[in-house]
């Protein structure tokens, strides 16, 4: 899988890995668009799904001279052959750019959201999940529905948290 952009491309070097996780005006493969506007938060303890096994990190992040940001880890239990990495966002507002609705902690969905752009405009880096490389279209799509299941968590999802 090419990757537009390079957005999402993990870059390795030594002990540690490199990766474009916000790229402003652009919309990521996962369909989600970041401005300049959009505020975000991206702690320094990150956890990491990584080939289905979780664990926590420490990161780092950077911004280059087009104010993109990148984070930083290391990579010691990271198998040298994978490629791209997907972060999970949770928000606290955001803009359905099918139906032009700006949703809250309180919103109820607007539609199906799984093919719309998402234009994040305040949120919170939760995850980060690095997949084998035959698993990048899943794990996007996978990655997609969590987003989801996090804003709008159905009846089920709602006793089991009670």
């Amino acid at each position: 899988m090419s990757l537009q952009s390079e957005i999402y491309n993990i870059n390795k070097e030594n002990n540690f890995s490199s990766s474009c996780i916000v790229r402003f005006n652009t919309l990521t493969p996962d369909k989600f668009f970041i401005t300049a506007q959009s505020h975000l938060e991206l702690p320094r303890i990150i956890d990491f799904n990584i080939n289905n096994s979780k664990s926590k990190k420490a990161c780092h992040y950077h911004k280059d001279f087009s104010n993109s940001n990148y984070i930083y880890f290391r990579n010691y239990d990271i198998d040298k052959n994978l490629k791209f990495l997907i972060p999970l966002f949770q928000c606290s507002l955001f803009k359905c750019s099918s139906c032009n609705k700006i949703h809250n902690a309180k919103s109820n969905q607007c539609c199906d959201l799984i093919n719309s752009p998402i234009e994040i405009v305040k949120a919170k880096l939760i995850k980060i999940t690095i997949p084998d490389n035959e698993n990048v279209h899943q794990s996007i799509e996978d990655n997609r529905k969590e987003f989801l299941k996090l804003h709008f968590p159905d009846l089920t999802d709602m006793i089991i948290m009670r």
